[in-house]
């Protein structure tokens, strides 16, 4: 029978890793999302307030996810792990190390050695691995398609043929990533058998996946030279940017018929002064509810 844990380990987890009030919220019944769904940042938003429920919502009897808590109260090794694969959940497992030979040691000693939460997280480091050994390692090969067919879209000043093939390299990776993900939920909570292959693993998803737009890739930097910075308007915000703008930021200097903009390498679009000036009091809700 797995140890169980309780809501003051959790509190001892997450305190220093920053998250808790920024990120994340307790009460009696587990750890919940600090930070609110915003239309104009939805991915952003959305991202950070994942939870493994999401991920069952294939299963018959699949839990309301806005009901379920990210890691419940009380809660054990499996669940922490499940917990740790993505959204402000991911923060924490960076925080004490790589999932391959974790827990780092000097990052797990900012827990009290005498307490359980210690062990928790250790045992939630070695959950994963073994739920490996069972679904498969990520295949990084489709996120590498996708990041190979970015570049050579962007080269190509906007090519109709490359376009195809950078929406089909980002539908790929999406549906893979979802299925792997969704695997290891599964197997770490329990819920179902998986398949070894992650591709394999039954997962409801659009043939056709969205490209990320320039205000998905862009705005997290945003966000960070926001609070690193005094603006009180978006021009303010923008002009810093194309200061910045070069190998350090996801921005270059738009020229031709993008000159006076903001370009977007990544995704090769463009990023108009107006944009961020309409999501400007956006961006600073997020800065505000950010880990410093």
């Amino acid at each position: 029978m797995q140890a169980k844990y309780e809501l003051r380990h959790a509190r001892e987890i997450l305190e220093p890793c920053g998250v808790l009030g920024n990120y994340l919220s307790l009460d009696e019944r587990g750890v919940w999302p600090a930070i609110e769904r915003d239309p104009l940042l939805l991915p952003e938003t959305e991202g950070l307030r994942w939870r493994p429920a999401r991920q069952l919502q294939h299963l018959p009897g699949a839990p309301e996810v806005n009901d379920t808590p990210m890691l419940p109260n009380p809660f054990n090794a499996r669940e922490l792990a499940a917990f740790m694969l993505e959204g402000s959940g991911a923060l924490v497992a960076d925080f004490y190390g790589d999932w391959s030979d974790g827990p780092d040691p000097d990052r797990l000693s900012a827990i009290d050695p005498d307490s359980k939460a210690s062990r928790a997280v250790t045992e939630a480091f070695d959950a994963h691995r073994h739920a490996i050994t069972q679904v498969g390692k990520w295949d990084e090969a489709a996120l590498a398609r996708r990041d190979a067919a970015h570049k050579a879209y962007w080269k190509s000043n906007n090519d109709r043929e490359l376009l195809q093939v950078l929406d089909h390299a980002e539908a790929e990776w999406k549906v893979a990533y979802q299925a792997w993900l969704t695997a290891m939920v599964c197997r770490l909570l329990e819920h179902q058998p998986q398949p070894h292959a992650a591709t394999e693993a039954p997962v409801p998803a659009p043939a056709r996946a969205p490209r990320r737009t320039a205000w998905e890739v862009a705005s997290p930097y945003m966000v960070q030279v926001l609070k690193n910075g005094q603006f009180s308007t978006g021009k303010q915000l923008y002009r810093a940017l194309e200061s910045k703008a070069g190998p350090d930021s996801p921005f270059d200097a738009g020229t031709g018929s993008h000159r006076g903009s903001l370009f977007v390498r990544d995704v090769a679009s463009p990023l108009a002064l107006k944009t961020v000036q309409n999501r400007f009091d956006a961006l600073r809700r997020l800065a505000q509810t950010s880990t410093p």
